[in-house]
């Protein structure tokens, strides 16, 4: 038990002669005022190869009953985990929880960040109390601010418990699609309706069949292909993936055949669902990975307004048309699409967040899966205007000496890192690698964590001694040990 927690224990039960160890109180808890929320919590590493059993404490957080925001999947016969846990039934801020079990459920990988502290009997009564106040907070909140009336679509509100110096604050999120579909805006606020934060978080089934292009539109031609495993409906909308547009000219087919020219907008679903299906069937054959959900897509969104959108949110996916200025025929361009595609590999298996290191982490993993599905480092190769690509996965940047704290800048060292693997390992081998280096990443991963994860996912395929010379050497070239 840790020392803050027994202070704040002691005040929160209002023990009259505690009031006077005030000033020593004060004095004893200094050192934690003013850390950060990954200072006042404690991650956690545990794994079955190194490690002996589960201690008492690992055996009940991965047991928790209640799990926010639970997602699990498959990869190489194993079953991967990761939440938020929860204390009284609401999450805790900044926390999370990864595990890895056997084909018989044991954990044999933890990883976690925990709060060094629990949330005292008055922080949950006032958690509770704005659960039983939420509707009232929400239409304060729809009164004040204009973008929720016309938000396309606003996700379930939850409270959550955000640690605030040596208490709990009760909190009320609230996310949404904005009104053109370009963005997916996050708002927190107080128990009392106080902005606290705004940020961007940017069946029976059938056959049918459509023309495509292959790959880039200006070095393919128009080929028509085969889609499986259809509703049925006369909409491009499968068990693992569905396309919608913006605007009102979709794609419909009753004998489910979209065939559409390319100056037909309909043409841009086809297209878009090609690319996104062909990939998820790619992960599946070759890496035994299938997504626990149905990804949506929307293209064309902004409808006739000009929109550079390519973002991928919860299993959405959101494609804008280009301004023709920066951007062209988005839903056109593979590596874009696909890259968002990959997000929902990475959230999964993950769980990396959007921003700061482990968003550069995000952003480097899904370019990689890209490249290495279609042969091509050249993100954005085809809908970006103002050179011959977004960013390429061939270059020589160095960890450490070349970051630069951009979000693209430094995905394309960690990119990079794994094209130079696929060069020195091969497709498959480098595939696996990576994929099983995600599972070795969390929420609160950075870029300290990289390396360890590749060598771990190394050490679980059993490489040979030429194979693991070849990965180490990668990663000391590339600046990572």
């Amino acid at each position: 038990m840790s020392l803050p927690y027994l202070i704040i224990q002691l005040f929160s039960r209002g023990q009259p002669k505690m009031k006077h160890f005030g000033f020593l109180a004060l004095i004893l808890v200094l050192p934690f005022l003013g850390c950060s929320p990954g200072q006042r919590m404690r991650e956690i590493h545990w794994d079955s190869r190194h490690q002996s059993g589960l201690t008492a404490e690992l055996a009940t957080i991965v047991s928790a009953p209640k799990k926010d925001q639970y997602l699990s999947t498959s990869v190489f016969g194993q079953k991967v985990e990761h939440w938020q846990p929860t204390t009284g039934g609401f999450p805790i801020a900044d926390s999370w929880v990864k595990v890895i079990r056997d084909a018989r459920g044991g954990p044999q990988f933890i990883r976690a960040q925990v709060s060094e502290f629990e949330p005292s009997r008055e922080d949950l009564d006032r958690a509770r109390q704005l659960e039983s106040r939420k509707q009232i907070i929400l239409d304060k909140a729809w009164k004040s601010f204009a973008e929720l009336r016309t938000a396309k679509k606003i996700f379930p509100a939850r409270v959550i418990l955000k640690q605030k110096m040596l208490r709990f604050e009760p909190q009320l999120e609230i996310v949404f699609f904005t009104q053109d579909d370009t963005d997916v805006v996050q708002l927190t606020l107080s128990g009392r309706g106080k902005l606290i934060e705004r940020r961007s978080i940017a069946q029976h089934l059938t056959r049918g069949s459509g023309m495509v292009f292959l790959g880039v539109p200006e070095r393919s031609n128009l080929t028509e292909v085969e889609f499986s495993d259809l509703v049925g409906d006369g909409t491009l909308n499968s068990s693992v993936l569905k396309v919608e547009s913006e605007i009102a000219n979709r794609a419909f087919s009753p004998t489910h055949e979209f065939r559409f020219s390319p100056t037909d907008k309909p043409f841009d679903e086809v297209q878009a669902y090609y690319y996104v299906e062909r990939s998820l069937a790619w992960l599946k054959k070759e890496f035994g990975v299938t997504l626990p959900f149905q990804l949506g897509i929307k293209v064309h969104v902004g409808g006739l307004k000009p929109s550079n959108a390519a973002f991928y949110y919860k299993g959405n996916i959101r494609l804008g048309d280009g301004d023709n200025v920066t951007y062209r025929n988005i839903p056109r361009d593979p590596t874009v699409v696909v890259h968002e595609a990959a997000h929902a590999l990475v959230e999964v298996l993950a769980g990396l967040p959007q921003d700061k290191e482990g968003g550069s982490l995000n952003e480097g993993y899904a370019d990689f899966i890209a490249a290495l599905f279609l042969d091509n480092p050249r993100m954005a190769e085809y809908s970006y205007l103002k050179g011959p690509f977004r960013r390429s996965l061939e270059n020589d940047l160095v960890a450490g000496r070349d970051f630069k704290g951009g979000l693209y800048h430094d995905a394309t060292i960690v990119g990079g890192t794994l094209w130079d693997l696929r060069n020195a390992l091969g497709t498959q081998v480098a595939g696996k690698v990576a994929i099983g280096s995600l599972s070795k990443l969390g929420a609160g991963s950075q870029f300290k964590d990289f390396a360890p994860a590749i060598v771990s996912a190394c050490e679980n395929l059993g490489l040979d001694s030429t194979q693991t010379e070849l990965l180490q050497s990668v990663l000391k070239k590339r600046g990572w040990l």
